[in-house]
């Protein structure tokens, strides 16, 4: 009985410790109301809340997030149709009057006309200068075009220089015994002349001064009884005959063709002189120098049935250089003419009674050529 009522009274304190266990009725000295007064206090005390603690520090930042990509631009239009034309606006003021020429006279070709009726015009302007000389020089300037001057003769006086627009641009032909004539003091540039005759002689340039960028030609037909074929005729003091083409034929028996004929001491420098002559009796000269002169990088060229001389001298001295004789023809110097030749193509053949020297020149056949020029 003893050990029963301890056993009993161990279990009421385990059950009063946890807390949990209601407090049954009171054994010696306890009462049932107390044990549930003292629960109640003990749950009370265990779910009241203390007071607030003090407040926590903030926290940091958040990183920034990383910005987006741009995107891509969308692409251009069309361009829109353009707007109507606007009004004209109102006209300027007028500008001053240009300046005229003073001394230049302008040859242009006739409006829908003929080679002919330009060939007037040309020969009819020239022939309206006046006054012209060493103080007052004039310039005749042909535009682009053809012009036939028939059997007239235009005439250049003294200071008046002829000019063209290119040799292939201005050309002027002729029918007659002489197609152009320039008196000294004259330049006569950058055009192309042709003189024809069927029944005689032929000049495209007879000339007292000088040519420049020139073409010219000659030709005798075959119904001429006689008669002389010349390119150029060089009668006066000239000045220097610079890059000039000049083309001298005929097939008439008994005629001459001349691509050069000068009276003068005439300086040839560049261009090329070629003359032909189709019949036996007849006699073809590159260059047919009566009074000496100098020819330097230029071509001398004859050839045809009968005679042919690339260089003919009559009389006078003529030196050549750096040029070339071509064709089949020879060398003919007269006695008391002298002709020298250094540092050109030579043909190899002379006829001559004359003195001729070709120091160190050359044959066709690239050999060197004894100091006669055989």
């Amino acid at each position: 009985m003893f050990s029963r009522k301890l056993t009993y009274a161990a279990a009421v304190l385990a059950a009063v410790a946890l807390g949990g266990i209601p407090a049954m009725a009171a054994t010696a000295g306890g009462s049932k109301q107390a044990g549930a007064a003292k629960a109640k206090t003990q749950a009370k005390s265990k779910t009241k809340t203390g007071p607030r603690g003090p407040a926590g520090k903030n926290g940091k930042n958040g990183k920034n997030g990383k910005n987006g990509t741009n995107g891509k631009d969308g692409s251009t239009g069309a361009a829109g149709a353009n707007g109507a034309a606007g009004a004209n606006g109102a006209a300027g003021t007028v500008g001053p009057a240009g300046a005229s020429f003073a001394r230049t006279l302008v040859v242009s070709p006739t409006s829908g006309g003929s080679a002919v009726a330009n060939g007037t015009l040309l020969v009819n302007a020239v022939a309206s200068i006046s006054g012209e000389g060493a103080g007052n020089p004039w310039l005749v300037w042909v535009e682009p075009g053809s012009y036939d001057l028939g059997t007239a003769e235009l005439t250049l006086p003294s200071y008046v220089d002829l000019q063209g627009s290119g040799q292939d641009m201005t050309t002027i032909t002729g029918e007659g015994v002489s197609a152009v004539r320039a008196d000294s003091n004259t330049e006569i540039r950058e055009l192309s002349v042709s003189d024809s005759d069927a029944s005689g002689g032929a000049t495209a340039i007879t000339t007292y001064g000088g040519l420049r960028d020139v073409s010219a030609s000659a030709t005798v037909g075959a119904g001429a009884s006689s008669g002389t074929a010349i390119a150029v005729f060089a009668q006066g003091a000239t000045m220097p005959l610079v890059d000039v083409t000049a083309t001298a034929t005929t097939s008439a028996a008994n005629t001459l063709a001349y691509a050069a004929d000068s009276s003068v001491a005439v300086a040839i420098d560049g261009g090329s002189y070629d003359a032909s002559a189709s019949q036996a009796s007849t006699t073809a000269v590159g260059l047919y120098a009566q009074a000496g002169g100098n020819v330097s990088d230029a071509t001398l060229a004859a050839s045809g049935s009968g005679s042919a001389y690339q260089v003919d001298v009559a009389g006078g001295e003529v030196d050549v250089i750096a040029s070339r004789l071509s064709g089949g023809g020879e060398l003919d110097v007269a006695s008391g003419a002298t002709l020298r030749i250094g540092g050109s193509l030579i043909p190899g053949a002379i006829t001559n009674s004359g003195t001729v020297k070709c120091p160190g020149d050359w044959l066709p056949d690239w050999t060197t050529a004894a100091t006669d020029c055989t």
